[in-house]
Parts: structure tokens; sequence; C-alpha cells
């Protein structure tokens, strides 16, 4: 519902942006995304929940530059698609794991439970 309103004001940001980068296939740009998210979900994991914050900030970036960049060099692919939602649920997962697993206790698996409940729920 708010995508509709943000969506366009991210992809002329992004755009921008990917006309600035080098030509790099927009799948390396999706498996840097992802190893930048799970960084974040390490940071988070061991307590630095401002460096998790801002790894999964930039991850969320690249994510969003790696189809802004499929689509300014004429490259998108169904793998690279499917690559780039594959990925983006894991660290979905992983990320509220790690919160959790940061400082475990019942009521934040169970909190834990009903966020990827929602995430579930949400992308169906």
């Amino acid at each position: 519902m708010v995508d509709r309103y943000l969506r366009s004001s991210k992809d002329l940001l992004l755009d921008a942006v990917s006309k600035r980068l080098p030509r790099i296939s927009p799948t390396a740009v999706t498996f840097i995304a992802f190893a930048v998210g799970l960084i974040a979900c390490i940071a988070t994991w061991r307590g630095y929940y401002l460096w998790g914050l801002g790894f999964w900030l930039t991850n969320r970036i690249l994510d969003g530059l790696d189809g802004s960049h499929a689509r300014h060099y004429a490259k998108q692919t169904d793998l690279g698609g499917y690559l780039d939602i594959m990925l983006d649920f894991i660290i979905y997962a992983l990320l509220p794991l790690s919160l959790v697993l940061s400082q475990p206790t019942q009521v934040g698996f169970i909190a834990l439970a009903l966020l990827l409940i929602s995430f579930y729920i949400n992308a169906g």
C-alpha cells in the first residue's frame, strides 16, 4: 500500500545511482546485498545493534539497486529475480532470529515466531 507512493521516488533515486555504477552484473549486486545482510545478522546476533541496523539498511538499498541496475542495462533474468527473492527471504528469516539469539528469552522466541508468521502471511 505504501509502496505505491514511495516506489517512483525510490526508482528515481536508484536509477540515478545505477547509471553511475560500473558495468557489474546485477547478480553480483544481489550477492553483495546478501553478504551485507549476513553481516547485519552477525552484528545483531553479537549485540552490535547499531552496526546491524546500518548493515541492514545498506542491504535494503543494495536490494533495490540490483533490480534497477538490471533494468538499466536490460539484464533482467528469471534466475536473477529468483535469486533476489530467495536471498531476501533468507535475510528476512535470519535477522529476527539474530535479534532474539542476542538475548534469548521465551518471550523473545514467541515474538520471533509471530513475526516470522507475519512475514510469511504477507509474502503470500
